[in-house]
């Protein structure tokens, strides 16, 4: 996974690199991996690289069980956390051959549904009413057996691409 990281040392600073891996289905939150991935050289501001956290047996995100896990990554100085980055993150493989679509091995067909953006975003709503507005739009779709949605004519904002994650959409 590529990481970026804010460091606010005055000069470069050599820290331990930890990444955790934790379920984030709710109630579960279990820790799946835990690694000291060795130390780092931070310079003063944005770093970026790409670290790699094996794990054993992934539950796969699919639209009938959409498992997703957080990548947490820490600089720690002496037990002391310095800065840290979490990111949300499902496993899955997409493949098409010829005409079909693979999802994680299994063939799935494209049964899907416009989710126009124009009453979500800007509208006056906070966040956690969008939120909700969108999971009934999207679970709404998934009981009438659609597996994808397409966003026409807008740019789909971005709260839209978390809830079609928890909920099963594809985007």
């Amino acid at each position: 996974m590529d990481y970026a990281l804010s460091s606010r040392a005055q000069a470069a600073e050599t820290l331990n690199l930890y990444a955790t891996v934790v379920s984030a289905m709710r109630g579960d939150g279990k820790t799946v991996a835990k690694l000291n991935l060795g130390k780092l050289t931070v310079k003063p501001g944005e770093q970026s690289g790409r670290v790699e956290v094996p794990l054993e047996n992934p539950r796969l995100w699919s639209p009938e069980e959409p498992y997703l896990y957080y990548l947490s990554l820490a600089l720690e100085d002496a037990g002391t956390v310095k800065t840290a980055h979490t990111e949300r993150f499902g496993y899955r493989d997409f493949k098409v051959k010829g005409r079909d679509f693979y999802l994680n091995g299994r063939r799935l067909y494209l049964f899907g549904e416009n989710l126009s953006s124009i009453g979500y975003g800007g509208v006056g709503a906070g966040e956690e009413a969008e939120k909700r507005a969108l999971a009934k739009k999207m679970i709404d779709f998934r009981r009438q057996g659609y597996k994808i949605i397409r966003n026409p004519h807008q740019p789909i904002i971005p709260l839209a691409l978390e809830v079609a994650d928890e909920v099963g959409m594809m985007v």
